[in-house]
């Protein structure tokens, strides 16, 4: 290793803090200099320990990162030692956990061993009132802890990235998206969010304040769109992970375009929320320079009407062909939606035929009973 090794690694971290590289470049630098099998970096809400976010980058199984942000950072003893230490201050599992503990630590015998992991060394890099984030270098179960002179390197690095993610958490909340993307979702009826990798709302419509202040599923808490359950944290940022807006810094395939999710609140209501990627370079930069998650959200207990639109995302059908979806599901007939609309019958029976098969069915009657238990889990 040289100096020359080191400061690439800086300047990817001060890089990712700006946009201009996914996180993943220099954590998997890292990675590599110290011969590890996943190093991470995640942010945890403190009133609730939540995942805020998660980047990472190694050899793991992708499940292991879903199965850690759906339960295991809840009771991972790693966690709480370093949520309990200053910024800066590096811990090593192997440091203040025995064997004797580890062969009766669920999170140790259930997940990380199972996994193919073992040895832990990590600091916290950031802390605020709401917030901190912790990067993490983890080795596999068979290898060796860190050294003293490897720890001597994680806090070393661990203060520049200290530096990089404190400007990266100002930065998101200073940036606003193009105001071409804003103003048209400001007019738009249906309730709309723009989100950031974070779950920070970098924009909410009015319809969308509206319902997360009435409803009891979603929650604007300190800017980040919560559920009213952890369960519904996890699952948003699952999603969020999938449409893959940082690249290169989650364990896992390819992205998604977009992700449904259905969302039930503590009282009973029930949503459907739908993200959608919104990279710069596929939406001509409507929503500025930075990829964000266009998220829509359907109450589906307080809509007797289906929405076109939500229709339309749903199934991928253009506007023309989610109409003609919904009359069919109304009781109209071909005929009647062609003199509603003023079209030819032959334009109306390709629309119903596109809608079909794009809702993967081969009947009408299907169409409507598929319309009738709208939105479906498309996950």
């Amino acid at each position: 290793m040289t100096d020359s090794d080191l400061d690439d690694i800086i300047i990817d971290f001060y890089r990712a803090s700006s946009d201009q590289v996914p996180w993943g470049v220099g954590l998997e630098k890292v990675r590599q200099l110290l011969s590890a099998q996943v190093v991470n970096l995640y942010g945890a809400i403190k009133s609730n320990g939540a995942m805020a976010f998660s980047f990472e980058v190694g050899e793991a199984n992708p499940e292991a990162a879903l199965d850690f942000i759906r339960k295991y950072h809840q009771i991972d003893p790693r966690a709480a030692l370093v949520m309990s230490s200053p910024v800066g201050q590096v811990l090593s599992c192997h440091r203040h956990f025995d064997e004797a503990f580890v062969a009766q630590s669920p999170f140790y015998q259930e997940f990380l061993i199972p996994y193919g992991g073992r040895y832990s060394s990590g600091m916290k890099v950031y802390e605020d009132n709401e917030q901190a984030a912790i990067w993490g270098v983890h080795r596999p179960n068979g290898a060796m802890p860190v050294n003293e002179y490897e720890e001597d390197l994680i806090r070393r690095l661990g203060m520049h990235l200290h530096n990089a993610v404190t400007i990266f958490m100002r930065r998101r909340e200073a940036m606003q998206p193009a105001a071409l993307g804003l103003e048209l979702l400001q007019r738009m009826p249906q309730p709309m969010l723009l989100l950031d990798e974070t779950r920070r709302i970098v924009f909410c419509n009015p319809s969308a304040r509206d319902l997360l202040n009435r409803e009891q599923v979603l929650f604007d808490k300190g800017g980040l769109l919560s559920g009213s359950l952890l369960s519904d944290d996890a699952q948003l940022l699952i999603a969020l992970r999938s449409l893959g807006l940082s690249s290169r810094s989650y364990l896992g395939g390819e992205a998604s375009e977009k992700v449904f999710l259905r969302m039930m609140g503590a009282t009973g209501g029930c949503w459907g929320v739908y993200l959608y990627a919104m990279r710069p370079d596929t939406s001509l930069g409507a929503f500025g320079s930075k990829g964000l998650a266009l998220v829509l959200l359907h109450d589906q207990l307080h809509h007797d009407k289906l929405d076109p639109f939500v229709v339309a995302a749903t199934y991928d059908l253009s506007p023309a062909e989610a109409r003609v979806a919904i009359a069919l599901k109304e009781g109209l007939s071909a005929e009647a939606i062609a003199s509603k609309h003023g079209v030819s019958l032959n334009t109306i029976r390709t629309q119903i035929r596109a809608a079909m098969e794009k809702m993967g069915v081969s009947r009408q009657a299907q169409l409507v009973r598929q319309l009738a238990s709208m939105p479906p889990s498309l996950i």
